[in-house]
């Protein structure tokens, strides 16, 4: 359909999560690149997940990404600030020195890269000055439309730049819409049409056979066969959120020295010590910035492989058998949690050195703990704590066998959500596996009982809430300006602190704090309450 639009001219496609940008991107990428082109596609999302999603959709993507026909880069978190510094000719001229002879140029999503930019004249000089330096044949750009409002005049600078502007919807229905908004190509605007993704890609919605609708980063690494089916099986098992993808790991190193340097018989930088005898360190990371830092720390002693998805990690654990792994808790996709379960299902014993900013508490800690974490290390790192603890970690032997029960723990500490508030059911049930955990093994719960002046005020504690609490923690709203919160493994006294707390830094829609009047009590005592409560007369 628009096959024609200007050579040079970016096809823009503009719509809301889920509406099928990326899908879209994907299809046009395999398409050039069953032409013979070469394709280079930057992406903000995880590379194993767009893989994933063009394996399920029938694109033969990882292929090309081996004999180097697709060039596959993911932006760093860093871009949009440095792209509004300093414009986007250096991004886009990095960009082309990694595939100069790349034909067909996917960008997904662009507004990933001017995120930070909010004036229009801004970014219509650095959307122009990208376009022009990449100097692709064919460009794509997709555009986040949620990010529009924050960037009211992008959408009027690519209109004016494009060679064509597709306008994606999806509905409340769950039916995705497509229409032609602007096309230099001589095709006016279209009708809205309608249509589903599924195998091959993109399908007009009434069609009898499959048809198109049209026709700061770093490089992937291509996934490797040999153990792909390995990967799925855990991640399967530990019911992660998609499957992983290969990657090509490392040469396979000879098993470690049984005795490590002690810190002060630490070979200097300048001592020449065989890469092969080092011991390999997993640094687990989505912060590109402190993943380099720590690398930096490390490399002088250690042998360190990176990653910054849960999935990625997964994989290399499986491929080169790390000494250690220093795991951040808080990734995007697939968290620090989900991945300790995924190891201790597959009772893969390797130390893990957990390091988050919510190690603070010891209720910060127990998360990870009965998940099979090893040691802490609060954020900021020291770099002299680091050293040492994975010096120890490296000389001292694990336990044998875990602590806490694998089930038990996992159903408490390990289910992960976007959202703390539960169903009074599902409530009742997470309160109840906590006080089971902590008659067990001596740990106190709480239930705090919470009332607001007005319903808007619980609404912005509530939302602040889900960003302070840990992923065990839950809230119940039992009315508009009601609510009860139940803080695992911590007792009455310090709970109040932590509701203080993030009361503290909650606002109304105003702006002004938010006011709560607040109760903690022991989650045995909220149990039998309730268990009374439904009682029938005759029973109390």
């Amino acid at each position: 359909m628009l096959g024609g639009f200007p050579p040079g001219l970016p096809l823009v496609l503009a719509g809301p999560s889920g509406s099928g940008r990326t899908v879209l991107g994907l299809q046009l990428a395999s398409a050039a690149i069953g032409r013979g082109e070469r394709v280079l596609v930057v992406s903000s999302e995880p590379a194993q997940s767009l893989l994933h999603q063009a394996e399920a959709l029938g694109f033969d993507l990882a292929a090309a990404l081996h004999d180097d026909r697709l060039v596959l880069l993911e932006l760093d978190g860093g871009t949009p600030s440095l792209v509004r510094a300093q414009g986007a000719d250096a991004l886009a001229e990095a960009l082309r020195a990694e595939a100069p002879d790349a034909s067909v140029v996917v960008v997904d999503p662009f507004t990933a890269i001017t995120a930070e930019i909010a004036d229009e004249p801004r970014l219509r000089e650095v959307s122009r000055s990208f376009v022009r330096t990449v100097g692709a044949e064919a460009l794509v750009l997709t555009v986040e439309t949620e990010r529009l409002a924050q960037q009211r005049g992008l959408e009027r600078v690519l209109s004016e730049l494009c060679g064509a502007y597709l306008s994606l919807g999806r509905e409340a229905s769950g039916r995705r819409t497509l229409s032609v908004e602007k096309s230099r190509s001589g095709a006016g605007a279209a009708e809205r049409v309608e249509f589903s993704i599924g195998p091959g890609g993109t399908h007009l919605v009434g069609e009898a056979s499959p048809k198109a609708a049209i026709t700061m980063f770093t490089r992937v690494r291509r996934i490797s066969d040999r153990h792909a089916e390995e990967v799925r099986a855990i991640a399967a098992d530990a019911d992660l959120a998609a499957p992983v993808g290969a990657i090509d790991p490392p040469p396979r190193r000879p098993p470690p020295r049984p005795r490590q340097r002690f810190a002060d018989e630490a070979p200097s930088e300048a001592q020449d010590v065989p890469a092969r005898e080092r011991p390999m360190i997993l640094l687990v990371e989505d912060s590109r910035m402190q993943r380099e830092l720590l690398k930096d720390w490390l490399e002088p002693r250690y042998e360190v492989v990176t990653a910054d998805d849960g999935f990625e990690a997964l994989a290399k654990i499986v491929t080169i058998r790390p000494d250690l792994v220093i795991l951040d808790l808080i990734m995007p996709r697939v968290t620090g949690y989900e991945l300790l379960c995924a190891l201790r299902r597959a009772h893969m014993d390797v130390p893990v050195l957990v390091s988050s900013s919510r190690v603070a508490s010891a209720g910060d800690r127990l998360g990870p703990l009965v998940l099979g974490a090893t040691e802490f290390l609060p954020k900021p790192v020291n770099r002299i704590e680091l050293e040492h603890k994975v010096e120890t970690l490296l000389r001292l032997r694990r336990a044998p066998g875990p602590r806490f029960e694998g089930s038990e723990a996992e159903a408490l500490f390990g289910r992960t959500s976007s959202s703390r508030v539960l169903e009074p059911a599902d409530f009742r049930d997470r309160v109840a596996r906590a006080c089971t955990f902590g008659d067990r093994h001596g740990l106190e719960s709480s239930v705090v009982q919470i009332r607001a002046a007005d319903p808007t005020a619980l609404d912005a504690w509530i939302e602040t809430a889900n960003e302070d609490l840990r992923f065990e923690d839950a809230v119940l709203r039992q009315s508009k300006d009601t609510a009860v919160v139940l803080l695992v493994a911590t007792g009455p006294s310090d709970a109040t602190k932590v509701i203080a707390r993030t009361t503290g830094r909650c606002e109304d829609e105003a702006g002004h704090p938010v006011e709560l009047e607040f109760a903690a009590g022991v989650a045995g005592e909220w149990l039998d309450l309730e268990a009374l409560a439904g009682a029938p007369p005759g029973a109390r």
